[in-house]
């Protein structure tokens, strides 16, 4: 059961292809994420899509669970600036590297990187957001 809850469900619409539609979502994801803006961040998501943050463990489908997951990130950070350092078109998905400026709630500043893999559907919205990440880079500016 615990393997089932960790594998990632694979989306099944059509990739978008339209480079200016990817760029404004994949920008707009992240610019939700500096302004805190949870309902912004969350419309983002086709109705099914999901996020695993990190990859490994158990994604969050759905808006209801998306909306969880964003409560999170608003119960640790005051403040985050997410950075897109790089962005590159895969066959099956957007890889985006990325650098977070962060100030936690307990007024600890902390920095971390990641790369995600996106997958936008045809209608523009994001129907799977994969992130690669050590969490372990925020725990050891903790200490």
């Amino acid at each position: 059961m615990l393997e089932k809850e960790k594998s990632s469900p694979k989306p099944t619409k059509n990739i978008n292809t339209n480079k200016e539609i990817v760029n404004r979502v994949i920008s707009q994801y992240f610019e939700a994420i500096s302004r805190l803006e949870m309902d912004q961040w969350v419309s983002l998501f086709a109705e099914d899509g999901y996020i695993e943050d990190p990859v490994g463990s158990r994604p969050y489908i759905g808006h209801q669970q998306l909306a969880i997951f964003f409560k999170g990130v608003l119960r640790f950070f005051s403040e985050i600036n997410m950075t897109i350092k790089d962005i590159k078109e895969e066959d099956e998905y957007i890889s985006v590297t990325w650098v977070a400026d962060a100030i936690t709630y307990n007024n600890n500043k902390i920095t971390f990187s990641g790369q995600e893999a996106f997958q936008i559907d045809a209608e523009g919205k994001i129907s799977a957001a994969e992130v690669y990440w050590d969490p372990s880079m925020i725990s050891d500016q903790l200490l």
